[in-house]
Order: C-alpha cells, then structure tokens, then sequence
C-alpha cells in the first residue's frame, strides 16, 4: 500500500508534493512509535496471541477504510477518510510488528535450534518476497485498472490488502488449536524506564551537582529504593553505553525512507519507456527488496570476507558508519540526477515572469504585431505552426494590444468590418498563456488560452484539445481511442477548449461524432511527461476538412526511469552494511536483560528519522536538487560524529551461548521488512545473517 501512497496524495488528494512528503512521513513515524505500545500491551496484558488477533482486525479495517474512501462516491477525495484509515493501519502494524515473529519463535523447542534458524530464514524470505511483489503490482492496479468512473483504481490498489489481511487473520485463526501460547510476563523496557526516572528523581533530591563515594554512576541513585535490583541498574548502565551511539542513527532513517516519497516524486517527471512496456514511478521501489535478496548473502558470503582479508571493515561499527556513507553518496546521485532532470525541462515562467506564444489555428499564414513579441516584432506565424514561448516580466506589461497585420492567405484584412483584427492581453506572474489566431463563422479572431505547463502527478501526459471551427456556444465532444481500446471523452465548449487531462503515453486516434457515429479525424502520439496543446482546425489544402494539429507545452520527460536506479543499489548497500550490522552489534553489546530494551529502541530511531523529514518538507525548500543535497551533507556531517562516539566505544565481550528465552527473541527478516518481539517487547533483528567477525576485547571500533 505504501507504493503507491505519495501518488495518492499528490493526485486524489491533491496535496502539494511537500505536503504529501510530510504526510507520508508522519503516517510512517507512527507506524515505528506503535510497536512498542503493541509489545507492551503483549506482554503486560494480553499476550502475544490475542494482540496479534485483536489488532489485525484494527489493522483490516484501516485497509478496508481505505480502499472505501478512496472511491470519489464515498470520500470525495477528501483527506478525512485516508486519515481514520491510515490512523487505524498505524494502530494496527502497532500489534502485529512486535509479535508475529516471535510469537512463531515460541512455537520450536529448546533442542529445535536448527529448525527455528529455517524458520526465521523462511520467514525473512517471505517478508522480502511479499514487498517485491506488491510494490510492483500494486502500482499496476492503480494505473492500469479503471473503477468507478475514473481513469485508475485506487480502490483496488487498496483494497486488495485488505482482502489479503482478512484471509491471512482466518488462516491465522485456523491454526489455534496447534499454538503454544505463554503467558504475559511484563515489560522489561517499562521496568527499565522506571528505574531510570527514579535514579534521575533521586539524584535531583541529593543535588545534581552532589557527589557520593558510592555513586560513581547517576543510573546508582535508583538503588536508593529497597525494591531496585543491583543486577539491573548495572545492566541498564551496559544498555545507556549502546544507547549512546543510537543518536545519529535517525538521519540514517531519514534519507532511506524517502525512496517511497521524494524518490518517487522524481521518477513521476522521467521517462519509464522500455519499449512497449512503461514503467511507472512507483514501481522503481521493487528494487529495494530485490536487491536486498541479493545484496544480503553476497556481503555475508563474499564482500565482508575479501574486506576482511584486507583489514578494512572488519568491525561493526565500522562497517555501520560506512553504511551510513553510502547513503549519503545515494543522495549526491539523486542529487545530480535532479539536475539532469531539471536540465531537460522547458524554461517556464517563475517569480513575476510569464510566458507568451502563438498559435495558428486559422487557415493560412498570419503575421501579428505586438509589444509582447520582444526581439521577433512583426512575428510571422505559418499556417499550423506555432511561435517560440516569450518570456517577460508581467509587471512592465499590462493590456497590451496584439494585432494582426496579414492574413492575406484568408482574405484581406481591410475586408474586416473594423479594418484591424485585434485584442488585448495582461499579463500574470507564472501564467503562460497562447494567443490563438482562428476563424470563428468566418471571422478572424484572436482567442486568449491560458496554457497548462504542470506535468501530471502519474507520470503521464497531460493535453487540451482546442476545436477552432467550434460555436461560441456550442458543446462539441472529442474521443480519443487507443490500441486496446481506451475511449476518453473531451468535452469542449465553443473555441474555449478542454480541460488538460492526464491520458497514458502512446497513440491516440481522435474521433467526433457525427451523425451518431464516430468519426475519425487525425491521429497523435504523446509520450511520458509531455504537456500538449491538441488544436482541431479546417486545412485549406484539404479542401476545409478537418486536420489535427498537436503543440508540445512542455517537452516530455527524457531522463530514463532507469537512471534510479544507481541510488537505489547504493542506498540498498547501505541499508545492509547499517541495519543488519547495527542489529547485530545491539544484540552482542547489550546485556541479556536489556535486548529488549534495545529492540524499541531501535524502533524509535526510525520514526524520529521520518520526523526529520517531516520538519524539512514542511520548510518547502522547493527545490528537490537541493534538498537531496542538503540531506547528503547532513549525513556526512553526522558520519563524522558517529565515527567519534564509536572511536571511544569500548567492545564488551558477546555472550558465548545464548539461553533459550534469548534465542525467542530473535526475529527473522531486517529492520524494514520484519518485526518481532522476546518475551519482553516488540523488535527487529535478522538472526538469519550473522557476522562471522569475532569483537576483539576492548578494542575501539573506528
């Protein structure tokens, strides 16, 4: 569902691509703030079981509101239905994360070591599969389906989830007679926060500035309660030392979790062209589970071994920090691609600028006369042709008279009623706008088209069709017939033309209706990201029947889809070398008591990481290049810290054996596509990759 969410916004919706980047965000910072609540709820009341079963339904429902929603009949294309729907999928992931993976971890015995690895493995394997698929299927039901009046199926891309998530709870059901289920024990992550206030409460009573000989650490001061444990205050001082080296970590979340907003924004102005084939935006995020699939058993079985015979990023931290890099160099090449991009767009008005051109929609050559037409004054347009775009400050031109001075090709202009066929035209700030010279009844006219330059939200393209032979008020309608037969009806009034409507790349053969059949009068092909004026107007060598005539506004997309896809394997290593590892060094540095502890931590530094995006899309740097740019150095600067924090961490000895409550607690798939929980509390890690490095004694990490 995520796939195809930023669209959603940006086109249903109608949000501002700032907005639905942060919308985007905050429904993903939930989505990382609810599994710890889950978890505690697991295991202080009700138990992983019935949180898994309670929840999924809340989950289902946040799916089926919003596949109902999404239908313009019942939601109207207002924001107050996605908003109950994705509060109850945040809600809902809140139990589900947390336990799934350990709530099958409980099912294997003590001597089932070996089997619990494969299913772990089996089930990382699943995670990452089922992400592939929907990502690239998904973006597929959006587009390529039509539902309910509308040209794509956003109710379908929803809402088969939601009959997916209702099936899985019933096979879930069906299997209850075969669970061994445990009861809650508590939360360790609870106790943990409660020792920490109270040392905290205790050591503000004393005097922060205070010392005692037998206080040589603040976590000491919750001693001070009788009912406090020595064991854990030592533990929770091991897991603060970890905790320590988690502050950078968001930024690191930050750049990754953009591949389902900023990144998609982008792709929606390249070109998806792959022959027959058109690859949508949304569908570039496929290769993030693919490569992972990939990426994982080549650094495990061949990269971490040859850098290892090398010397270089042989411990975790290193490797983590490195990681944190890539994602950095990820962002330069979006970066630089955003350029490119920019690079191959039109010039269109910005600030106080507007833009003018010329259309000829009559039947002959014409020459016109105009302050407008700076540099090109008079400017000679022939027939079916149109001017360049003139690019002007619309403050210094305001009711400014265009003339035509030539029109012999049609007749002679001293014929006219008035001797002079001419009209005024202001100017706006970022208005474009297509002086249109035509024969209305056979008068020459000169008609004021306020040009469309945004390209569509989809990735298609977007065309007005102006009917020049058209009645003032006369309603006349335009069908535009593919090659599997996908009739779109245009609606025109007089001369004044169409709305732009987003039609999918390819041919097009136009028809009108006559005499109660269609008939066809021209053809046009239109491409990825390309914005067209399509004028229908009488040729004179055709003896005055009907031609059809396109006028590209906007260039379409050039830049290749597939551009992406270097930052998409970059950010993708990067996402191995960081998440895998910094789980697995969580795990080996952390007291037994406190993995937990660590678990929703690790949660938490995700969601924080979606909060950064949240504040910066909200600043609307507008500019995506620089955005992608300051996100890269915000990254470098914060590799820079994290390497200081792990040049002073000292490594602890990893347990040599692990018991079988701790064997629990490990979760079978990666930080982004899997989530489990121990006895304690949901969380995240990937047992089916170990590091094979031994930590050496107390060495520093970088």
């Amino acid at each position: 569902m995520k796939a195809v969410l930023t669209l959603y916004f940006t086109q249903v919706l109608l949000f501002t691509p700032d907005y639905a980047t942060a919308v985007y965000h905050a429904f993903a910072m939930a989505c990382y703030f609810t599994p710890i609540l889950g978890a505690m709820v697991a295991d202080a009341w009700l138990g992983k079981y019935k949180t898994i079963f309670y929840i999924s339904i809340i989950y289902a429902a946040g799916n089926v509101v919003m596949a109902v929603t999404s239908i313009d009949a019942v939601g109207n294309s207002q924001a107050w239905g996605p908003a109950i729907g994705l509060a109850l999928i945040a809600l809902g992931t809140g139990g589900i994360k947390p336990c799934v993976a350990a709530f099958g971890g409980d099912q294997f015995a003590a001597d089932q070591a070996d089997i619990l690895a494969i299913f772990f493995s089996l089930f990382y394997f699943a995670i990452n599969a089922g992400s592939l698929v929907s990502t690239f299927i998904t973006p597929i039901f959006r587009s390529d389906v039509e539902c309910f009046g509308a040209d794509d199926c956003y109710p379908l891309a929803f809402g088969v989830p939601a009959v997916l998530m209702v099936v899985a709870l019933v096979l879930f059901l069906v299997g209850t007679p075969f669970y061994k289920m445990h009861p809650p024990k508590g939360n360790i992550v609870v106790e943990v926060v409660k020792s920490i206030f109270l040392a905290l409460t205790n050591k503000f009573r004393r005097g922060w500035c205070s010392t005692h000989t037998d206080r040589s650490h603040w976590m000491d001061y919750a001693l001070d309660h009788p009912d406090t444990e020595k064991q854990k205050v030592e533990d929770i001082k091991g897991v603060l030392k970890v905790l320590f080296l988690y502050i950078p970590l968001p930024v690191f979340w930050a750049l990754f979790d953009q591949q389902g907003s900023r990144w998609t924004l982008q792709a929606t102005v390249m070109d998806g062209s792959l022959g027959s084939f058109v690859l949508k935006p949304d569908q570039m995020q496929v290769i993030n589970p693919m490569l992972i699939l990939i990426f994982i058993p080549l650094f495990e079985g061949v990269i971490y071994p040859l850098l290892g015979k090398c010397y270089l990023l042989r411990k975790p931290l290193q490797r983590m920090g490195f990681g944190m890099f890539l994602a950095a160099c990820a962002f330069v090449v979006a970066g630089f691609l955003q350029l490119s991009i920019d690079a191959a767009q039109n010039s269109h008005p910005t600030g106080k600028q507007a833009s003018v051109r010329v259309i000829n929609g009559a039947p002959c050559n014409v020459t016109l006369t105009s302050e407008l037409f700076v540099g090109q004054n008079p400017l000679l347009v022939k027939y079916k042709t149109q001017s360049r775009y003139f690019i002007l400050d619309s403050s210094l031109y305001n009711n400014e008279k265009v003339t035509v001075t030539d029109a012999s090709g049609c007749f002679s202009i001293s014929d006219t009623d008035n001797n002079t066929v001419s009209k005024d035209f202001t100017l706006k700030p970022k208005q474009s706008i297509s002086v249109i010279v035509t024969l209305v009844e056979d008068d020459l006219k000169l008609l004021q088209h306020i040009t469309t330059i945004s390209k569509s939200k989809k990735g298609d393209a977007v065309i007005t069709i102006l009917y020049m032979p058209g009645a003032a008020d006369v309603h006349y309608s335009v069908y535009l017939n593919n090659s599997v037969g996908h009739l779109r009806k245009f609606r025109i009034h007089g001369n004044n033309g169409s709305l732009p409507e987003d039609i999918e790349p390819g041919k097009y053969q136009l028809m009108m209706e006559e005499n109660n059949d269609n008939i066809t009068i021209g053809t046009i092909e239109v491409d990825t990201g390309e914005v067209s004026t399509v004028v229908i107007q009488e040729d004179v060598e055709l003896g005055g029947n009907l031609v059809v005539t396109k006028y590209i506004d906007v260039e379409p997309n050039t830049v290749p889809l597939l551009w992406q896809i270097p930052q998409y394997a970059i950010i993708t290593m990067g996402e191995v070398m960081f998440s895998v590892t910094g789980l697995e060094f969580s795990y080996s540095q952390a007291p037994a008591s406190m993995k937990a502890v660590l678990q929703a931590a690790w949660l938490l530094t995700v969601a924080f990481g979606n909060l950064i995006v949240i504040i910066v899309s909200l600043i609307a740097l507008g500019n995506p290049a620089v955005e992608f740019f300051i996100f890269a150095g915000l990254m470098v600067f914060v590799v820079v810290i994290f390497a200081i924090f792990a040049y002073f961490y000292k490594y602890v000895d990893p347990q040599m054996q692990e018991s079988e409550e701790d064997r629990s607690k490990l979760v079978g798939s990666d930080d982004k596509k899997g989530y489990g929980s121990d006895e304690n509390v949901g969380g995240i890690v990937n047992p089916a990759i170990e590091q094979e490095d031994e930590l050496g004694k107390h060495s520093t990490a970088f």
